[in-house]
């Protein structure tokens, strides 16, 4: 199969045009905000409050998993980018007024939904055209690369910009721009009708049925029900540990230029771990719990000494063994939900690792403040390293194959 092959199809092609722009717009946004919080507070509780508020809107998502699958995805991919332009456009106001916290909070969980339902559609939308393991991964790894290479990058563009500006609002400007990019794109997407014929269940209905989907699911494939839970269990554990990294570095010399070079270099390597799933074959669920074993023990050195040097080489390295491994496990997950309940279930299990993720963020950035960020750190990648350990010794995950 050449490599690429799903540029020649013009639904894809488009969507994943707009993809590009969404990821490098996600990108800017990410580490603008990250700054902005960072550099005014310096408390690792507000930078929680920062992630998990807007997790939290966005666990509302459910609500319209159903609507998704029984809408036009064109029109749904249009109108929620129209309102993510608005939204930017209000945090501008803020940038320029000094708008207050809540303020800020309000705009940033409302944008946070915005963009969790583009997600969830686009992703459907691309099973109108993909259902092969193999061009799954292989167009996971392109548009994961393209984000995690925007991540790197962004700190450093962003970095300068503030220096020579003294000011946000500047960088604000680009977001802008990439997100009505998205929006050309996604309207030259033809219509695609629902893949679920039915829709409009209220919370609870849309939330039984996509209980009872993935139950169906689980019972049939052990392996996504493995995959699904430890990711829940990790997203408790590991929600905050960005945010626990940064207090490390609160009250040092040159914070917002250390803080940049430890995202860009960071993600650099989780670029480069994602650009490297589309090349290197993992065959079994224990190849990817050993990469990310490897990857959580370099956490745990991170955590017992967090010299400043350390922190970038082992943060960098264990992003690249992680990634490898978490692309083909998304894979996975992908091609495994029927196409007609892909929405429901994808929006249930996310739900479940959303609210692990705030609960566990919440709890160990306000730890952080009580006691120290290392401290903290060290307890929860000891915990992670400890719990895709213990998945080894599942033959489920030993004996499974990746490849549908």
């Amino acid at each position: 199969m050449a490599r690429y092959s799903f540029l020649g199809d013009k639904l894809i092609r488009n969507l994943f045009y707009a993809d590009v722009f969404g990821s490098i717009e996600a990108g800017l946004t990410n580490f603008i905000l990250t700054l902005y919080l960072a550099s005014t507070y310096h408390n690792t509780f507000y930078l929680g409050l920062n992630l998990g508020l807007p997790g939290a809107a966005s666990l509302l998502i459910f609500s319209f998993s159903a609507k998704v699958d029984a809408s036009n995805k064109k029109t749904v991919l249009v109108t929620v980018r129209s309102l993510d332009l608005i939204l930017m456009g209000l945090l501008v106001y803020v940038f320029l007024t000094h708008a207050s916290f809540l303020v800020y909070l309000i705009i940033v969980s409302l944008s946070s939904l915005a963009y969790n339902i583009m997600s969830i559609t686009l992703s459907s939308a691309y099973r109108h055209g993909i259902s092969e393991q193999s061009v799954a991964a292989e167009l996971g790894s392109v548009t994961g690369t393209i984000f995690q290479v925007s991540n790197a990058v962004s700190p450093i563009i962003v970095g300068v910009v503030v220096e020579v500006t003294h000011d946000l609002v500047y960088v604000l400007l680009p977001v802008l721009v990439l997100i009505s990019l998205q929006i050309y794109f996604f309207g030259r997407i033809p219509s695609l009708s629902a893949l679920s014929p039915k829709g409009g269940e209220n919370y609870l209905e849309s939330l039984h049925k996509g209980f009872y989907a993935f139950r169906e699911l689980a019972a049939k494939n052990r392996l996504y029900l493995l995959f699904t839970f430890e990711g829940i269990a990790k997203s408790f554990l590991m929600g905050g540990s960005y945010m626990l990294v940064i207090g490390l570095l609160f009250g040092v010399k040159f914070f917002a230029f250390k803080l940049g070079l430890l995202n860009a270099l960071g993600v650099a390597g989780t670029a480069a771990g994602t650009f490297l799933a589309g090349w290197v074959k993992l065959r079994s669920g224990a190849h990817v719990y050993l990469l990310y074993t490897l990857a959580f023990s370099m956490d745990v050195v991170v955590a017992l000494l967090p010299v400043y040097p350390i922190i970038l080489i082992l943060l960098t390295l264990a992003g690249t063994v992680y990634y490898v491994g978490s692309i083909h496990r998304s894979a996975y997950q992908f091609v495994s939900i029927p196409n007609e309940y892909y929405a429901r279930v994808s929006s249930f299990t996310n739900l479940l690792t959303t609210l692990s993720g705030i609960i566990g963020t919440l709890l160990t950035t306000y730890l952080g403040t009580i006691y120290t960020p290392d401290r903290v750190y060290l307890a929860i990648t000891l915990g992670a390293t400890l719990l895709t350990g213990t998945m080894l010794a599942s033959k489920t995950v030993r004996h499974s194959k990746l490849e549908k």
